[in-house]
């Protein structure tokens, strides 16, 4: 079950955009029953919600760094099934690197961000810990596969 609203500070039709367009640039791996794929998609919404974004810019940046890390999982998924050649592994893993550069350079970008928009309102850093605070968060690996 997804929350109504999993980022209430931002306006709904934005939180609500930003997840459906989360769950459908998630991976679908041919064989996900229905339970797996809302785990999966629970999993996405909370490592979006501990990237604690504030604004439309920070969401879609948030949803960039959960797809790209999703999609490494995926790569990597791949590249372990049996009977893959090495080149097909190789590619897999290479796949998977870049993706994990790209998900590192997003959350430089994101805590970069955050940091120009606490330095111009202080409030706002304030209560942004408060929002997140309150919400309650798995604490789970953030790898989907």
């Amino acid at each position: 079950m997804h929350p109504t609203n999993p980022l209430p500070h931002l306006p709904a039709g934005i939180a609500r955009h930003i997840v459906e367009t989360l769950f459908s640039v998630l991976p679908h791996p041919a064989s996900s029953p229905p339970q797996e794929r809302a785990i999966r998609e629970q999993g996405a919404i909370n490592a979006l919600v501990a990237l604690r974004p504030m604004d439309a810019f920070e969401a879609h940046l948030a949803l960039q760094v959960v797809a790209a890390e999703a999609h490494a999982g995926e790569c990597l998924r791949l590249a372990s099934q049996p009977g893959q050649s090495t080149q097909m592994i190789l590619r897999c893993r290479a796949t998977a690197a870049s993706l994990m550069r790209q998900v590192l350079e997003g959350e430089r970008l994101l805590k970069r961000q955050q940091a120009i928009a606490a330095k111009k309102s202080p409030a706002a850093a304030s209560s942004q810990k408060a929002t997140h605070a309150s919400a309650p968060v798995e604490t789970k690996p953030r790898v989907l596969h």
